[in-house]
């Protein structure tokens, strides 16, 4: 009997190596998706923190009502000013609407509370980041935050 290894036996620690590097590969894969995944979410959430600081400093007189989404700007994933034209970034939307005296529905028109004199009316204001080339009525957006302004009172 000669010492060595058969040939099954090496097609079967060949096979094995295979399906190794096979899983090895594949995880790698996983891996470098997933974090490109986070790496795209937190770039939306970088913007929409940005257009929520925005909103916040325009306050009540500097936003007009929006009853239709509009185009805010552009930002590639660092969050980042960039061209329209640019597919590897992302686009923010705002729509800004005055709710009625409840709160529950849209109002025509900011109200005056009879009793004080003093505007009661409450804003929605809401944020939505999309990648570029999607429209703001993709579902799931990537990224959607939503505040609210009153004016005057309580």
């Amino acid at each position: 009997m000669r010492d060595g290894f058969s040939l099954i036996e090496l097609l079967l620690v060949a096979l094995l190596l295979g399906v190794c590097a096979a899983g090895v590969t594949k995880s790698w894969s996983l891996c470098y998706y997933m974090n490109d995944q986070a790496r795209q979410m937190q770039g939306g959430k970088d913007i929409i923190e940005q257009e929520m600081e925005r909103v916040r400093r325009l306050n009540w007189t500097g936003l007009t009502e929006q009853t239709s989404w509009a185009t805010r700007g552009y930002y590639d994933a660092g969050g980042n000013a960039v061209g329209a034209s640019d597919p590897r970034g992302f686009v923010s939307f705002i729509k800004v609407e005055t709710l009625n005296s409840n709160g529950l529905s849209l109002a025509l028109t900011p109200g005056v509370d009879a009793t004080g004199g003093t505007s009661r009316s409450l804003r929605r204001v809401t944020i939505v980041v999309q990648p570029a080339g999607v429209s703001v009525t993709a579902t799931p957006p990537t990224g959607q935050a939503i505040t609210y302004l009153t004016l005057g009172g309580p």
